[in-house]
């Protein structure tokens, strides 16, 4: 299968899952809350850090983008899969609340 295809069956499939993004911690934990109740996590230090990591050059950053392109189309849909799941999250709880 080629990238695109590759690409669109997993951006599918997340379209009917529940996603999260590491770096928006926190609202990924809200809309599991809401979605999924009884999953506990946690948004605290992050255990493994590597003590050692340096940024990385520009040119390192635009080779790694370019050789990876899929995956960053998947983590553009995730984060709009997460907008979307949050506000179905803030929506439904503000209704539960009466406002």
């Amino acid at each position: 299968m080629d990238v695109v295809g590759v690409l669109d069956r997993t951006l599918h499939r997340a379209s009917r899952c529940v996603v999260g993004v590491l770096e928006r911690c926190e609202e990924t934990a809200e809309v599991l809350s809401h979605f999924a109740p009884w999953f506990e996590m946690s948004c605290g230090k992050h255990l493994n850090a590597n003590p050692h990591s340096s940024a990385l050059s520009e040119d390192a950053r635009r080779e790694i983008l370019r050789q990876n392109a899929a995956e960053v189309a998947a983590y553009k849909a995730a984060n709009i899969l997460l907008d979307a799941q949050l506000n179905v999250t803030r929506t439904a709880r503000a209704r539960s609340q009466g406002r």
